[in-house]
């Protein structure tokens, strides 16, 4: 169970890095959102 959480993070962190280099505002209601998605998996 520890493993997929694991894979998910990795994934949404590699994709988050690619997004918010060019887009500074997005970065911030990325940042929300990623954190809503966690919690709702929590």
């Amino acid at each position: 169970q520890q493993t997929l959480p694991v894979s998910s993070s990795s994934s949404s962190s590699s994709t988050s890095s690619t997004l918010p280099p060019v887009p500074k505002y997005k970065l911030s209601d990325f940042k929300p959102s990623i954190f809503q998605s966690l919690s709702s998996m929590l």
